[in-house]
C-alpha cells in the first residue's frame, strides 16, 4: 500500500492499494482491489462508489477532460474498459485535481493543485459519521405529547397506500410499495382509519421506555440526517418523523378574581394531520469542526440561533412542542400569532396560536399523571441502537420513500369537529366553546383541515429551509 500525496492532477493515477491522504492525515481515498473507490476516517468507511467488479487489477485516474474514472488493468498503458467515472467534464478540457480534504469530503477541482484552486467541479459533499455524531442535538419531547417519533418504517407497518379516491392500492406498505405506486394523488392513512380525538386519544409511534435515570423515558426512533456542503459552510440537518400531529395549543387569558392568568390549551381539533416532518439545521464552519449556530425548524419556516444551549460540549439542546413538534432552544410558551381574524374587525388578540414546551399552565384534554416527567430523544448515544442517526446521503433504500410523490396521510382530514376545550372553569368552557363555533369560519384552514405532509425531499427541504 502506497500513499501518493494528497491529491493527484492531470493523468496521475492510483493502482490498487494506492491511496490518497488529506492534509491532516484523518483521511484516505483508497483504490480497491475489489474496484471499489473509497474514502476512510477514523470511524471507518464514509464513501464509495460501489462499482464492484471482478479481476483484480484496477486503477483510478484523473483525466484531462476533468473526469475521474476507475478502469480495470494496472495503468493507463494497460486500459480493459471503463467501471465508474464522475461524469464531471469540460468541453475542451484543462487542468484538474481530484483532493481528499480535511473533513473527509473528497473533490476535482480546476486547477493544477491544492495551491492553485481555480473553483470546485465535483465533490462527494461527504461529512465524516464521526462528525454528524459529535454534532447530533439532544432533543426534548413533551412530556404531555402522545404523539412520539418513529422509524419511517414503523409507520408503513401502521398504514395503507390509498389512491385519490380513497381506495387501498397496497395493504402492506414498503419503500418499494411508494416506488412503484409513485403518483401525486396516491396518499398514506392509518389502517384502522382512527385518528386521536378527545376521546380517543391513543399513542402514535415508537413507545417512550425507561432510560435507567429515575422519573426519565426515551425513544430509541431514529433521526434522519442529511448533509450539504458549500465553499462557507457545511449543514447537517437532523430530521425527525412523528406518525401524527395533535391539537394545535392555543393560549388565553382566563379572568381569575381580579387577575387574568394564562393557560395554554389543546382546543377542538383544529391543527391534526399524520405524518409531521420536523427538523433542526447544525451549520459548521468548512472544517466541519466549528458549529456556528442552529436553525431551529417552526412550522413553515424557521428560526437562527448563533449561540443555542449545548449538553456535554457539542451536542446542541431542542425541545419539541406540544404536539405541534415545532422545535424551540428553551422550556416556555411561544405565541405564534393572533388566530381569528374576522375580515374588517379587529383581531381577537387576548386568543393566540402557540408552541409549549412547558408544562406550567398547561390544560390538556388528558392530564393524568405522566410516566415519566422528562422524555429524551439521544440519537448519538444509544449503545443499544448505534444505528439511531440514519443518513440519507447515498442511501439507496432512503432514495425509494423520499421519491414518493404523494402524502403521507390524508389529504385535508376534517378537523371542525368542535370538543370542549379540557378543565378549564365552566364559564371560560361555555365561552370558548362559541368562540370555536364561530372561529371556525375565520380561522385559516390548515388548522381546520390537516394536510398530510409530502416527504423533506418533494418539500425541496435541501434547498429552501434555510439562508
Amino acid at each position: 500500500m502506497a500513499s501518493k500525496g494528497s491529491f493527484l492532477t492531470n493523468d496521475q493515477f492510483l493502482s490498487v492499494d494506492d491511496y490518497l491522504v488529506s492534509p491532516n492525515g484523518q483521511y484516505r481515498l483508497a483504490m480497491q482491489g475489489d474496484g471499489n473507490l473509497c474514502v476512510y476516517g477514523p470511524s471507518g468507511w464514509i464513501w464509495g462508489t460501489q462499482a464492484l467488479a471482478p479481476g483484480g487489477r484496477f486503477f483510478a485516474i484523473m483525466q484531462s477532460d476533468g473526469n475521474l474514472c476507475v478502469y480495470k488493468g494496472t495503468g493507463p498503458q494497460d486500459n480493459h474498459g471503463g467501471v465508474w467515472c464522475t461524469m464531471a467534464t469540460v468541453p475542451g478540457g484543462g487542468q484538474f485535481f481530484a483532493t481528499v480534504e480535511n473533513d473527509g469530503n473528497f473533490g476535482i477541482y480546476k486547477g493544477s493543485s491544492p495551491n492553485d484552486n481555480q473553483g470546485l467541479l465535483w465533490a462527494t459533499k461527504a461529512v465524516d459519521p464521526a462528525i454528524i455524531r459529535k454534532f447530533a442535538p439532544k432533543i426534548f419531547l413533551h412530556p404531555y405529547d402522545k404523539s412520539h417519533p418513529d422509524s419511517v418504517e414503523g409507520y408503513f407497518k401502521t398504514v395503507f397506500l390509498m389512491n385519490q379516491g380513497g381506495i387501498p392500492l397496497a395493504t402492506t406498505v414498503t419503500a418499494a410499495t411508494l416506488q412503484q405506486y409513485n403518483d401525486a394523488g396516491n396518499y398514506l392513512e392509518f389502517a384502522n382509519g382512527q385518528f386521536p380525538t378527545a376521546s380517543n386519544n391513543f399513542e402514535t409511534g415508537a413507545a417512550i421506555v425507561p432510560s435507567g435515570q429515575p422519573n426519565v423515558g426515551k425513544t430509541n426512533a431514529p433521526v434522519y440526517v442529511k448533509t450539504f456542503r458549500t465553499s462557507t459552510h457545511i449543514d447537517i440537518k437532523y430530521i425527525f418523523f412523528y406518525p401524527f400531529q395533535m391539537y394545535q395549543t392555543f393560549r388565553v387569558g382566563v379572568l381569575s378574581g381580579l387577575s387574568t392568568k394564562k393557560r395554554n390549551f389543546e382546543w377542538s381539533r383544529f391543527g391534526r394531520h399524520e405524518a409531521d416532518w420536523e427538523h433542526i439545521t447544525v451549520r459548521l464552519d468548512p472544517s466541519g469542526q466549528r458549529m456556528l449556530g442552529v436553525f431551529y425548524s417552526q412550522h413553515h419556516g424557521s428560526v437562527w440561533v448563533e449561540k443555542p444551549p449545548m449538553v456535554d460540549g457539542t451536542h446542541p439542546v431542542a425541545l419539541s412542542a406540544l404536539n405541534s413538534h415545532a422545535c424551540y432552544w428553551s422550556e416556555d410558551t411561544f405565541g405564534t400569532g393572533d388566530i381569528i381574524k374576522p375580515p374588517g374587525l379587529v383581531p381577537i388578540g387576548w386568543l393566540k396560536a402557540a408552541d409549549t414546551t412547558t408544562v406550567d399552565g398547561l390544560v390538556a384534554y388528558d392530564m393524568s399523571p405522566r410516566p415519566f416527567t422528562v422524555v429524551e430523544w439521544v440519537p448519538y448515544n444509544n449503545p443499544n441502537n448505534p444505528n439511531q442517526l440514519v443518513i440519507l446521503d447515498d442511501n439507496l433504500e432512503a432514495d425509494r420513500w423520499l421519491d414518493f410523490k404523494g402524502c403521507w396521510g390524508v389529504p385535508r382530514l376534517d378537523n371542525t369537529h368542535i370538543d370542549r376545550p379540557p378543565t378549564l372553569p365552566k364559564d371560560v368552557q361555555d365561552m370558548m366553546f362559541d368562540i370555536a363555533k364561530v372561529g371556525k369560519i375565520f380561522i385559516p384552514d390548515e388548522y381546520k383541515y390537516g394536510d398530510g405532509p409530502k416527504s423533506p425531499k418533494q418539500q425541496d427541504w435541501w434547498n429552501n429551509k434555510e439562508p
